[in-house]
């Protein structure tokens, strides 16, 4: 997930910014261009599994991107929504679709974990 939000400190508050980067994180996750495998593998800072009491079904999983500034940016497949944090700010936004397929990579990422 590449993204382009540029902060311009001086002039834009966090909250803006933090909206900015949601924003933008659902244009892409939305789009069914996104190779959800290749944006997780190349990009992605690290992947927290959510699995079920039988410890071999992935229910999904957080997904995290550290941007420029200390951004963090959290993709939750179980929970569905997109959070961006800074500090102690943060703003999200919930998705009801997957047409990238970030819950199938996170899945199929969470099995190749385990063989």
């Amino acid at each position: 997930m590449q993204f382009k939000s540029h902060w311009d400190r001086a002039n834009q508050t966090v909250h803006n910014h933090l909206r900015d980067v949601v924003s933008e994180a659902l244009s892409i996750f939305s789009d069914r261009k996104t190779d959800a495998m290749h944006s997780i593998q190349t990009d992605a800072d690290g992947i927290m599994y959510t699995v079920g009491r039988d410890a071999r079904t992935c229910i999904g999983g957080m997904v995290f991107y550290h941007l420029a500034h200390d951004v963090v940016v959290c993709l939750d497949t179980f929970c569905g929504d997109i959070a961006a944090r800074w500090e102690d700010d943060s703003f999200s936004a919930e998705w009801h679709e997957d047409p990238a397929g970030f819950q199938n990579a996170v899945s199929d990422l969470y099995w190749a974990t385990r063989s």
